[in-house]
């Protein structure tokens, strides 16, 4: 069995230490399966598609293959460009201009991208790209015979319809973050500066007990569903 994981720096396992393991990591232990994580930090909804691309390059889809999409905040967006920059922790590595288009991780916190968000980015613009990106990431599981499950990380948006809710963890009414407190009040940044046992000591992504966390509630789900 594969299993694809995609999504941003939460489930790529920032801040975990070398010899910890991402949720991702402990579910394939779970399940079994050949690890194929596509995870980037600071990348969007919309990026989940080339991740998923990646994926399907590499690995046998001749076994049974269950792909799982880590849903970031709606507001970050992707784009190629050779002149707007990757993003601010990408300024070394990527320096400008960039010999040939780039992926251009656009967020809303990120000084670089200032511009981009006070001229072109709208409410609008984020729902209309995440929905057509998960209609895209579900058809693209539908071609390829891959078992797909989708899983709102601290946030959620209005979904068109067309996109299969049955594919989402609890009918998509819960979020990752639900699994660290029953608080509806409660907010990641507000947790984070409670010392949560879940965060600490990270700025804002998951420990190690944060990760077994995720990793057995979504084993939970995906061994009771399809």
């Amino acid at each position: 069995m594969n299993l694809i994981v995609c999504g941003d720096s939460w489930s790529r396992g920032a801040e975990l230490q070398p010899e910890e393991q991402n949720f991702g990591q402990l579910l394939a232990q779970k399940l079994n399966a050949n690890l194929y994580n596509q995870s980037v930090s600071a990348s969007s909804i919309p990026h989940l598609i080339a991740q998923l691309k990646k994926a399907v390059a590499h690995c046998d889809l001749t076994l049974p293959t269950k792909a799982l999409f880590f849903l970031t905040a709606s507001d970050r967006d992707l784009i190629w460009s050779q002149q707007l920059p990757k993003g601010s922790g990408f300024t070394k590595t990527h320096p400008l201009p960039h010999s040939t288009p780039e992926e251009i991780f656009l967020t809303p916190s990120d000084p670089l991208h200032e511009h981009w968000y006070k001229t072109y980015h709208s409410r609008e613009l984020s729902n209309f790209r995440c929905n057509t990106s998960l209609i895209t990431l579900q058809a693209m599981c539908k071609y390829y015979s891959i078992q797909d499950y989708y899983i709102w990380g601290w946030e959620t948006f209005g979904l068109w319809p067309e996109v299969d809710k049955s594919k989402f963890y609890n009918n998509a009414k819960s979020r990752i973050f639900d699994f660290f407190t029953n608080d509806p009040r409660m907010t990641p940044h507000k947790l984070f500066n409670e010392n949560s046992e879940y965060f600490w000591p990270n700025g804002g992504h998951p420990n190690q007990l944060g990760h077994r966390v995720i990793a057995d509630n979504l084993h939970d789900w995906m061994r009771n569903v399809h």
